[in-house]
């Protein structure tokens, strides 16, 4: 589901359902539930050790999850029902906004995720995404070796799914951290031209441009607004960008573009390289290593004590219009180690 601040408004929506209640007493007790509801999420999701998100996001955060709620009450069907009652279909009232997910066949709905919901990083600005428990009846009647309840924000759910299966409007999710699908093309695209920490402070430069138009727009706004005899217009201080009581925002580190980079490369472009690799022919190959030039490669330890832990090098093979045909690790330099590399393409 994707709710912005442009469309999901919290007081209306709350508006619109409290007024299709028949009785004023239904509608006090409408809008006192779902207050609480709101209020206990809320308190449930600061208390998280890992939260660090503003107050008023996780309280609009928490309109939308009770959003969503009321409108699976209206849909949901008991599991005990009878097969005769499923089949009913369920009809809401049309006065209601249907802002939020549709509901899918074979797909239980089973509580939200108690962490709240997960930081997704972008190109200009960050985002949210909050999982749902979901079971699949299916899938338990399968017995699928993937399972059958997964929560859409977990990594271990996406890890067997090709990104480019993935749908576009779906965040890309590793265990640290989440971006969006676009930041993810961006990275795979510009990693191999550029460094993780090159990257990196580009996408901390342009966020920072969002934050300076944003507080423009702010500024701009302020000054057209016409002035009122009931209530006074105070300029409020724009926060800075990384206040967590205010804007509030983080950027992407060096090391989580180097991990998205080679989670891309372990899932699509190794299994890629050697399914191509095989369709190489050579009339003539070439071997060469690497060995001295690993051989200068040392490695700094706590003490300041300077060690040389690669003893061996790469052993690489190409053709005659100097493609790869294949390379293998040698932990040492001896004969006797890199014939093995000799003998596949020994035709004797």
């Amino acid at each position: 589901m994707a709710l912005s601040t442009d469309v999901f408004e919290p007081r209306t929506i709350r508006g619109i359902l409290k007024g299709l209640e028949k009785s004023a007493t239904a509608k006090e007790q409408f809008e006192i539930a779902w207050k609480a509801n709101v209020n206990k999420r809320v308190n449930s999701w600061t208390n998280h050790k890992d939260n660090c998100t503003p107050a008023e996001q996780l309280e609009w955060e928490a309109e939308v999850v009770e959003y969503v709620d009321y409108l699976h009450s209206k849909l949901a069907v008991h599991g005990n029902a009878s097969t005769s009652a499923k089949e009913i279909p369920r009809i809401i009232d049309k006065s209601i906004p249907l802002l939020g997910p549709r509901t899918s066949f074979g797909i239980r709905w089973d509580g939200w995720n108690s962490t709240g919901a997960r930081n997704v990083y972008g190109i200009r600005m960050n985002e949210r995404a909050i999982g749902y428990q979901l079971r699949c009846k299916d899938c338990k009647a399968n017995d699928s070796p993937g399972g059958y309840c997964f929560v859409a924000t977990n990594h271990v759910f996406w890890d067997k799914w090709e990104h480019w299966k993935i749908p576009r409007n779906i965040p890309y999710f590793l265990k640290r951290a989440a971006v969006t699908h676009e930041l993810f093309d961006l990275i795979v695209e510009l990693r191999p031209s550029s460094t993780s920490a090159g990257l990196a402070e580009n996408l901390k430069q342009l966020h920072l441009l969002e934050y300076r138009q944003r507080m423009l727009e702010y500024l701009s706004y302020f000054k057209s607004a016409r002035p009122s005899l009931f209530k006074r217009n105070n300029l409020q201080k724009f926060s800075s960008p990384t206040d967590e009581k205010g804007y509030n925002d983080c950027f992407l580190t060096n090391d989580l573009v180097t991990d998205l980079y080679l989670d891309f490369i372990a899932r699509v472009r190794q299994s890629e390289s050697v399914e191509y690799s095989k369709t190489r022919t050579a009339k003539s190959i070439s071997l060469d290593n690497t060995f001295k030039s690993a051989g200068k490669a040392t490695i700094i330890d706590k003490d300041g004590y300077r060690q040389n832990p690669l003893k061996g090098g790469i052993l690489s093979a190409i053709n005659e219009e100097g493609e790869g045909l294949s390379w293998r690790f040698c932990v040492s330099p001896s004969p006797a180690e890199r014939s093995g590399t000799y003998h596949l393409y020994d035709k004797s």
